[in-house]
């Protein structure tokens, strides 16, 4: 431990988005005091100069801190101190309102949309949102938005108007120019100075420490090896993947799972690691025009600030009333498995993602060793109506269209992928063998009423059958909403903080 002390009135579990919040809001008691606790390293504060170059360029996703998990860039998670938010694209785009009262709805009282609507505003202004400019984008980007309008999708001033159900603008990032303003300069640079905060780096977390209905801390690898740190309250923000990994290492979860893995099952909490829920993504690509190429690089030489446009559509099998489509473009080098592996050419993509999937995946340990990651099955494609494929499906025709208009005849050539001339069964087996993830994960520590089998927390987001242990960020999300997920996941993060002040 940095200042030797072993025991604290809370303890974070995870420094990324959701625990940045979390650390923030509740050291603001002066008499609290609270450790946060991240298995990647600590940069510093953003003053200090210390940043890797990659996590503050904004323009560009981030690898450099991966996790490593299996599943190629589906399953890129960033292990630092911010988490995600340092890697990603800065997509700031909320959901529907519906997406949020249907917690409420499922017996999750305070999660209706008028009830989160201050937290997410909250959390906007923190990561100094602001909407992108016109002049930014890139210059697919704005040819994407005339093609839009061309077949009939209206332009938006914003984005997240409830009121529109289809529409394409340029949307809402966190970034000052091109630097990524990530939850750590966000949340944690202005309380660094705080004696009551700790902030722990290279800290793996095995283990809860349980003690019949309480926890008493935590077990964490370090370099000296394994140390205990023990606290009164304990907040899980490890995100979807790490969240359930840590409750079924402590013995929390399904005991035939536990008990074949040698972990003795303390607890039997069957949802724990189910229910993993994130925005399946295939893509459109073709082979951009010299001129559409050449254009791209004098903008990203100018170091534009960062901008991005996005579309939101409606599905043919799209419920009345709502939009369940995202298509995105960018004229980058495809994502491989391996983040180090550069292809050679780049491409122009237009990404679609269903935004209100039926799949469900699930976390599960590989192993009780921490150090061995856990197994992440996404289960895309996977519900047995194949409701998830005709979307996508229907998204690649719009994505089609899109290409086929006056606004792209001078920008692309021909299609790569999936290719021209595919019939339903090639379509098909391209989106099986193609598809990969929005890097949204949520659900698997679901919130729910304990007469729900399947959740893991209550309302509060505590801890079924225990006093002093919460969860507090997107794998308690019951569903997915039709957005980006990182202000969604600080918004939650800022409203079980709220309730974490009275415990």
């Amino acid at each position: 431990m940095t200042n030797g002390r072993s025991s604290f009135d809370v303890l974070v579990l995870g420094a990324g988005s959701a625990g940045c919040v979390l650390a923030s809001r509740l050291s603001e008691d002066p008499d609290r005091s609270v450790c946060l606790i991240e298995a990647g390293p600590d940069h510093g504060a953003y003053d200090e100069g210390r940043w890797p170059a990659d996590l503050l360029y904004a323009n560009e996703l981030a690898t450099s801190h991966d996790w490593g998990f299996a599943g190629g860039w589906s399953s890129w998670r960033a292990k630092v101190v911010g988490g995600c938010s340092a890697h990603n694209g800065c997509f700031v785009a909320w959901g529907a309102p519906a997406d949020f009262d249907e917690w409420e709805e499922a017996g999750n009282g305070g999660w209706s949309h008028a009830t989160v609507e201050p937290y997410r505003r909250r959390a906007f202004d923190m990561l100094r949102v602001r909407r992108s400019q016109a002049e930014d984008l890139e210059p697919f980007m704005r040819a994407g938005l005339q093609a839009a309008a061309e077949i009939g999708i209206p332009i938006l001033e914003d984005f997240d108007d409830p009121g529109a159900v289809e529409g394409a603008a340029a949307i809402n990032v966190n970034a000052v120019g091109d630097l990524r303003w990530n939850a750590a300069f966000a949340y944690i640079d202005p309380c660094r100075a705080r004696p009551n905060l700790t902030v722990v780096p290279h800290a793996l977390v095995d283990r809860l420490q349980l003690d019949g209905e309480r926890a008493t801390g935590a077990i964490v690898r370090v370099d000296t090896g394994e140390r205990e740190i023990s606290a009164d309250l304990i907040v899980l923000a490890a995100g979807a993947y790490g969240s359930p990994s840590i409750l079924l290492r402590s013995g929390i979860g399904p005991s035939d799972d536990l008990a074949r893995l040698a972990v003795e099952p303390l607890v039997e909490l069957p949802g724990v690691g189910r229910n993993l829920i994130d925005h399946p993504r295939v893509e459109v690509a073709y082979r951009p025009t010299a001129p559409l190429l050449d254009e791209t690089q004098r903008h990203l030489a100018g170091r534009p600030a960062r901008a991005q446009s996005l579309i939101k559509a409606r599905s043919d099998v799209c419920p009345p009333g709502t939009w369940d489509l995202h298509v995105m473009m960018r004229v980058r080098r495809s994502l491989t498995a391996d983040p180090a592996e550069v292809p050679e050419e780049p491409l122009a993509h237009l990404y679609v993602h269903a935004m209100k999937p039926a799949s469900r995946g699930r976390v599960r340990l590989r192993s009780p060793d921490p150090d061995d990651l856990p197994i992440v099955d996404h289960g895309f494609l996977s519900d047995p109506a194949g409701r998830d494929m005709a979307t996508l499906a229907s998204g690649i025709e719009i994505a089609r269209r899109l290409a086929r208009t006056r606004a792209m005849e001078e920008l692309l050539t021909d299609e790569v992928a999936p290719g021209h001339g595919s019939g339903i069964d090639e379509l098909e087996g391209y989106m099986r063998d193609s598809v990969g993830g929005y890097w949204h994960p949520v659900g698997t520590c679901k919130m729910g009423p304990r007469t729900d089998g399947g959740s893991v927390v209550d309302a509060a987001g505590r801890l079924h059958g225990f006093a002093n242990v919460y969860i507090a960020d997107a794998s308690i999300m019951p569903t997915i909403p039709r957005a980006n997920t990182q202000l969604p996941v600080m918004a939650v993060a800022e409203r079980i903080a709220d309730l974490l002040r009275a415990h």
